[in-house]
């Protein structure tokens, strides 16, 4: 029903939007007014399109082709034709995870903020040129458009990407499976079951019994929902007791590298600076995360020892807030220790730790190179966490699509600023319509790929097509 509604509706409005793209507007004093019926003629369109998200349905048909045609014209009408006119320099940021970090950085840059739906003057309508938000719910869409040479001025940023699938649990695994073949994955993601898979997880009873399993929600983040097990038949009966379980369980790491006796993990960035032509960058300055508590492998009652999240550590309270400067490092601080315990030779961070991260991150940009809808406009800051063993070998745990952005010890306060800094700045010039020369690397930033020259940090010669399974998404995800 909603289908056949969409198509009729839609013949009925490719008139409106064909009088509309002859009749676009005026501007005065260099500011684009839009007329009281370009104004009303919008929210229509963008209430019919809310209602219409079956559409897809009607893949390979005329109906589909023409409602995806006005679609991508009505995204790409609306741009602001002077992105850096002060009076287009609004912004939405969304509350929580240190929001007011992000307000003051975009303050530096002459944004102020404005309401989603702030009309100034009858005639004029102003949305925000630059959205941030802890997830898609919080976000606008509808004014994103699928090519640059589209737009008047520069277009509307928001960061976050769409259709990308290696920030879920289950999805990570999906795509390495897809990208690595299933029974091939890369040595440096631990061994993973898919919950649901239960020929896996019985085989796993059978083959390793004795095992230690972390079981982990689909989505949830900062330790929320993560479970620890002493064997497969533990994790087996919490699986059949439990009615949600959708997630994934790795084999746990019972000999991770320690300093001080305690667990700690790496925090990395991945920045997705645009994604049509596709951009991405790498931040080799990160920071380690260390348990208040010392590490015992057989005591898995307290998941304060095992789990490096600050979130977690917080629960902790009194003893969290008189060491929460022992809980993060910087790579000269982790470095120091491990070669004062002769753990590791002097350069190690340098030499042999990020070249190792930087090449599992260029294979995170491609498989997101695959995967994200060409949004003009859209960016995305990944938080990847890392880990080591106490034999060096380096794990990737998981891809964060909201990493916290606390400044909460003296390290993150010399880190994480600079790097949304840098990130945004990165964004922004990427984005501009004119800028053809290619982007290397900033002073905090390496570029990974960059679609525009053929540029993929490891490889040599021109960047592999885009597969065409992966590109044949529906656009209402």
């Amino acid at each position: 029903m909603v289908v056949k509604e969409a198509a009729a509706r839609t013949q009925q409005l490719a008139g409106l939007a064909k009088s509309l793209a002859q009749d676009t507007g005026d501007v005065v004093d260099g500011v684009f007014i839009w007329r009281e019926s370009h104004f009303a003629f919008l929210f229509v369109l963008k209430r019919f399109f809310a209602s219409a998200r079956e559409i897809y349905l009607l893949q390979g048909t005329d109906q589909h082709a023409m409602a995806l045609r006005l679609f991508r014209f009505l995204r790409s009408g609306h741009v602001p034709a002077h992105h850096d006119d002060p009076q287009f320099k609004k912004y939405f940021v969304g509350q929580g995870n240190n929001n007011t970090l992000i307000e003051q950085i975009l303050a530096e840059r002459g944004f102020t903020p404005v309401p989603v739906t702030e009309k100034k003057k009858p005639g004029a309508f102003y949305l925000p040129t630059f959205q941030w938000a802890q997830d898609h719910c919080r976000l606008d869409y509808s004014l994103f458009a699928t090519t640059l040479k589209r737009h008047k001025g520069r277009p509307f940023l928001v960061n976050h990407c769409k259709g990308i699938r290696i920030t879920e649990k289950v999805g990570m695994l999906a795509s390495l499976e897809q990208e690595f073949g299933f029974k091939n994955l890369p040595a440096w993601y631990p061994k993973t079951l898919h919950v649901l898979s239960t020929n896996s997880m019985k085989n796993s009873e059978e083959g390793l019994p004795e095992a230690k399993w972390v079981y982990k929600p689909r989505a949830n983040n900062c330790g929320r929902g993560i479970e620890l097990f002493g064997s497969t038949r533990a994790l087996l009966d919490f699986i059949a007791n439990e009615k949600k379980t959708d997630g994934i369980v790795q084999l746990y790491i019972e000999r991770p590298l320690l300093v001080r006796g305690r667990k700690f993990d790496v925090r990395m960035y991945l920045l997705i600076a645009r994604t049509e032509p596709f951009l991405s960058f790498y931040c080799p300055v990160g920071y380690c995360r260390l348990c208040v508590n010392a590490y015992k492998s057989n005591n898995f009652d307290d998941v304060t020892m095992h789990l490096t999240n600050q979130a977690v550590q917080k629960t902790l309270k009194g003893m969290y807030k008189e060491t929460k400067e022992d809980t993060t490092w910087t790579f000269e601080q982790m470095e120091a220790h491990l070669v004062e315990n002769g753990r590791v030779e002097a350069g190690f961070v340098a030499r042999e730790f990020l070249p190792k991260v930087k090449a599992i991150m260029v294979t995170l940009s491609g498989i997101v190179r695959q995967q994200v809808l060409p949004l003009v406009g859209t960016f995305d800051l990944f938080g990847c966490d890392f880990f080591l063993d106490d034999q060096l070998q380096l794990y990737l745990l998981e891809v964060n699509s909201n990493p916290a952005i606390y400044t909460d010890t003296q390290v993150l306060k010399d880190i994480i600023p600079t790097v949304l800094r840098e990130a945004i700045d990165i964004v922004d010039a990427a984005h501009v319509p004119t800028a053809n020369k290619p982007f290397c690397d900033q002073p905090w930033f390496e570029c990974l790929i960059d679609e525009s020259r053929n540029f993929q940090w490891d490889k040599t010669g021109t960047l592999p097509k885009k597969r065409k399974d992966l590109q044949a998404r529906e656009l209402w995800r």
